[in-house]
């Protein structure tokens, strides 16, 4: 994986999560980190696989905005909303 990526990827979490272990919208994290689409769902694809991130979906669907399903990743056989680094 590119270095790069996953280090811009820690360096948004770290700047959007109040602590290790929250969770915060991957829209956020594509926000902050400039990191386009298909890199990122791949990037975080590949960390969740390495067990370096957790991705779940929004359990309350309904409140999603239109920028965090279209930011969401498929992974799992399900569209994953938020994503959560280190031990909470």
């Amino acid at each position: 994986m590119n270095d790069r990526i996953t280090i811009r990827i820690r360096a948004a979490y770290r700047q959007l999560a109040a602590e290790p272990g929250d969770f915060v919208p991957v829209a956020d994290i594509a926000d902050r980190s400039g990191i386009p689409a298909g890199k990122l769902a791949e990037a975080l694809i590949r960390m969740y696989a390495d067990r370096e991130v957790n991705l779940i979906p929004r359990a309350n669907q309904a409140i999603l905005t239109d920028r965090e399903r279209q930011a969401a990743i498929w992974c799992g056989g399900k569209w994953k909303h938020l994503v959560a680094m280190g031990a909470p």
